[in-house]
């Protein structure tokens, strides 16, 4: 019962914040503007902003080991998700959209997934992703940390600029319009 209680209260909190959050931002402008130390549309972790990116590897879900280095010099928009996370799932629609939409310009999405390849393999192919699904448990743990998810927030998505520099952090869903409007001040730089 008390394990009950704990997680309701657990809830009823994050509702407040989400909702406080949300009375926040009643103004015209997106709320996922391009982070930057000054942005107050957004709450980045401010010590990652400007940061180089880590390198990190993780498998794909053919157990070939993708490096981050393979995307130097394109704007690397990092999504870590799961199957068992409804907002993950409401979004990768939109990313795969927006792939589509910006991949003539040097764009790439990366789904960071916090499961097996197997466990995801069937849903990537079902949803028709079109960009790399990368896997590991506590590997994928362990890159969200080093990219300022201190605690395993889904979803949570980082963008990269060309210069591998951090330059926006999102923990919680992004909704389409918010993405297309970084990404598409990340390629107008």
């Amino acid at each position: 019962m008390n394990k009950l209680l704990l997680i309701t209260v657990m809830a009823f909190v994050f509702m407040g914040d989400v909702a406080a959050d949300e009375l926040q931002h009643t103004d015209s402008k997106p709320r996922s503007a391009p982070a930057t130390v000054d942005n107050p549309y957004v709450k980045p972790e401010k010590t990652l902003i400007g940061e180089t990116r880590p390198d990190f590897s993780l498998p794909d879900l053919d157990g070939v080991q993708r490096n981050a280095k393979e995307w130097d010099g394109k704007i690397l928009v990092i999504n870590f998700w799961a199957t068992w996370c409804l907002p993950c799932l409401k979004e990768i629609p939109d990313f795969i959209r927006l792939q589509e939409k910006y991949h003539q310009q040097d764009v790439q999405f990366l789904g960071l997934a916090m499961q097996s390849a197997e466990e995801i393999k069937e849903f990537v192919a079902n949803i028709g992703m079109n960009y790399p699904a990368l896997t590991g448990i506590h590997e994928v743990n362990r890159v969200g940390k080093s990219l300022g998810n201190r605690f395993g927030a889904l979803p949570y998505t980082v963008m990269i600029d060309r210069d591998q520099k951090i330059v926006f952090i999102k923990s919680g869903p992004l909704s389409y319009d918010d993405a297309d409007y970084a990404i598409n001040a990340l390629t107008t730089l």
